[in-house]
């Protein structure tokens, strides 16, 4: 990708993120403002250009999630990713961002994860009487080999659970994601390591329904073989593309009055929207904000 198309394709991303803030309002939480999910976003993107390699309805569409979460894509707090998979933009949950989604339960009082690494004392018992114990050691100590990640969750009730996984089990996992070689493993590697038993200890877990949904989207085909969560449940990684058609268009803007006005109030031929319909595939919302008036941009610089 030239300089100039990456340019173009930002400014037209940033305006379609500007577009949707209205949007990302209703779904955001008291202590997060859509200005600000906006900036951690560009700020995404601008670091992990790829990421304008996506479909336009992708990336918003997964902007939007981390909205209806909570959770700030920013890449660093480890809270979520965004992650591009060829032209298909996915909302990745990070290790804090499943313990942030866990505490909401209200059940929870703690969850916190930790590796091991090769030299550190630890203990292991399960069966009838199971215990977990950990000393670690300083990094000028210790060796640079990970022998496993636990996960322990304390409850409200006094109550306590925890579960371990070997390093080869978690590398197991990661060799069956599709996201295996992308920035949160080869970057964040023992963060990754951390979530991966998180997501095992979840099926124990008393789960909120966005604790759920995070998980789901959470490279959902190797949750199901972790057993954490049943394949009914996850959400579909592809569907068959529609085709738009003018009269599909007119179909879909039928039943949609904001739509249907933002169309007419447009101008343009049954072809053009059909297109757009096609651009966005179907989506919805991100339609719209494509059709609302635009206002003034910043330049965007690559």
């Amino acid at each position: 990708m030239t300089k100039e198309i990456a340019k173009t394709q930002g400014q037209t991303i940033y305006a379609l993120l500007q577009r949707a803030k209205p949007q990302m309002s209703a779904a955001l939480p008291k202590h997060m403002t859509a200005d600000r999910l906006v900036r951690i976003a560009w700020t995404s993107i601008q670091q992990n250009p790829k990421l304008l390699d996506c479909t336009e309805a992708s990336l918003v569409r997964s902007i939007i999630q981390s909205c209806q979460l909570g959770l700030e894509p920013d890449g660093i707090t480890g809270q979520a990713y965004l992650v591009p998979y060829g032209n298909t933009c996915q909302l990745i949950p990070g290790y804090r961002g499943l313990i942030d989604l866990a505490r909401r339960s209200g059940l929870v009082s703690s969850l916190y994860a930790n590796v091991v690494y090769e030299g550190e004392d630890y203990t292991i018992e399960q069966g009838e009487r199971r215990l977990l114990t950990h000393k670690p050691s300083p990094p000028s100590v210790r060796g640079k080999g990970i022998v496993g990640a636990y996960a322990v969750v304390h409850y409200k009730d006094g109550t306590s659970d925890w579960e371990w996984m070997w390093a080869e089990e978690i590398e197991e996992v990661r060799s069956k994601s599709p996201g295996r070689n992308s920035t949160p493993w080869t970057q964040h590697t023992t963060e990754m390591y951390k979530k991966t038993v998180i997501r095992r200890l979840a099926k124990r877990l008393p789960l909120s329904p966005e604790f759920r949904y995070a998980a789901q989207q959470d490279e959902g085909h190797d949750a199901l073989t972790d057993g954490g969560i049943g394949a009914e449940d996850v959400i579909p990684t592809s569907v068959e593309r529609v085709e738009y058609t003018p009269a599909k268009v007119k179909e879909a803007a039928t039943s949609d009055e904001e739509l249907n006005k933002l169309l007419s109030d447009a101008k343009i031929t049954p072809k053009a929207a059909a297109d757009i319909f096609n651009r966005f595939d179907g989506d919805i919302e991100a339609i719209k904000a494509e059709l609302r008036p635009k206002n003034d941009e910043p330049e965007i610089k690559f």
